[in-house]
């Protein structure tokens, strides 16, 4: 599925982009003007930049960033979904990377990228709604 703004699929923005600053506009892609604010205002950080991907719809988010570690993570709880950590990409000898995303290890190994894996917030409803909402505004209680 295309992004309407952009045009670009998943797949391709990470492609084109490599993940690196230089390669997208945040202020297009990130649907949060709160979010687009804090990203362009100049201050002591002003270097540091964040970029959250929301992958709406057909990502796994367990095969983007596999948790290898996790004893959960197996072929009994996955049987068509796992992939084995030989196949992957160790990050860190608990996470690993799926094998496509090669091409993020060169901005992940000059420490320009950082893997944040389990990611949630207090009192989840287990609502994708609620949860796309809370994420895009910043804010649980919007």
């Amino acid at each position: 599925m295309r992004d309407r703004k952009t045009g670009l699929d998943r797949r391709s923005f990470l492609k084109r982009t490599g993940m690196t600053a230089a390669g997208l506009s945040v202020g297009s892609l990130l649907p949060s003007p709160f979010l687009q604010n804090t990203l362009a205002a100049d201050g002591p950080h002003s270097n540091k930049r964040l970029l959250f991907l929301w992958l709406r719809g057909a990502n796994d988010g367990l095969n983007t960033l596999i948790p290898h570690g996790d004893s959960d993570y197996n072929t009994t709880n996955r049987p068509t979904l796992f992939i084995p950590q030989e196949m992957a990409i160790d990050l860190n000898g608990f996470a690993s990377l799926h094998p496509s995303l090669t091409e993020l290890m060169e901005i992940y190994n000059a420490g320009d990228l950082a893997a944040i894996h389990r990611v949630g917030y207090p009192d989840a409803t287990r609502s994708h709604f609620d949860a796309q909402r809370i994420w895009e505004n910043g804010d649980p209680s919007q």
